[in-house]
């Protein structure tokens, strides 16, 4: 079998019906349509799923993708590449701690002192320094570049998972705005509205990418698993070929 053929298997599934008539999938997403807004996080606040996406992005972004069956540039992979996609997430953040660490340890500072207000025993107002850390020049510099990288990798890498996952749940464009418009970018076309959701809006956008693809109604959400989901939890089918036909179509890499 060559590799970029295709095998298609039809599935005896069991599972239920939703109100549209579709099959109804592990994570109950709906075909054609968002499951909720990309603001609805507040729903989850006391959740992993609104946590790691808010201080991690990247982490949540892997566990997003590893759902997708994504290798860590954003495309369908092996399920040996797949299975690396979390860690090498993972470690990129950690990675990045631990150089803006390196950083700051390397380029330094200044201690400073800055006045504050204070009263003595007598209720007088006195003036009290207070001894501050001020950065370097340098330190700055090298922690807006570092962030910035990670930012510009990031928004790359939630674009691509982003319009896969639009073309796997046939979710049009749903910015006015942006329907009409496309850029092309990293190989493939890209929607202009996942690129400015992507770069805008990072922590709601892979938020609302974690609740589409996963059951939180019945499935507890993990902080740091490979899905963001317990091991035994199912995942959605590779690739949802059609609304009407309930079959798969695994790719050959």
């Amino acid at each position: 079998m060559r590799a970029g053929s295709s095998i298609r298997a039809t599935t005896q599934s069991t599972e239920t019906v939703d109100g549209s008539g579709h099959t109804q999938l592990p994570s109950k997403a709906p075909i054609g349509r968002w499951k909720d807004g990309l603001c609805d996080w507040v729903c989850h606040v006391l959740y992993p799923v609104f946590w790691v996406p808010y201080f991690c992005h990247l982490v949540a972004l892997g566990q997003v993708m590893t759902r997708l069956q994504l290798n860590w540039k954003g495309r369908p992979g092996t399920a040996n590449a797949v299975r690396q996609t979390f860690k090498i997430m993972l470690n990129i953040t950690i990675l990045f701690t631990v150089i803006n660490w390196i950083g700051s340890a390397v380029f330094g500072g200044t201690v400073g002192f800055e006045e504050e207000k204070a009263y003595d025993n007598n209720l007088n107002v006195i003036t009290i320094e207070k001894p501050i850390f001020v950065p370097s020049d340098y330190n700055v510099e090298f922690h807006h570049i570092s962030v910035f990288l990670l930012y510009v990798f990031t928004g790359i890498l939630m674009m691509r998972t982003r319009h896969y996952l639009r073309s796997r749940y046939h979710i049009p464009k749903s910015v006015d705005c942006l329907a009409n418009y496309s850029t092309s970018g990293c190989g493939h076309r890209v929607d202009c509205e996942d690129c400015v959701c992507s770069f805008f809006c990072q922590c709601c956008v892979v938020s609302q990418m974690m609740r589409h693809t996963a059951d939180y109604d019945t499935y507890a959400a993990k902080y740091c698993t490979p899905t963001g989901l317990a091991s035994h939890v199912p995942t959605d089918p590779f690739i949802i070929e059609s609304e009407d036909q309930n079959s798969l179509q695994l790719n050959v890499i």
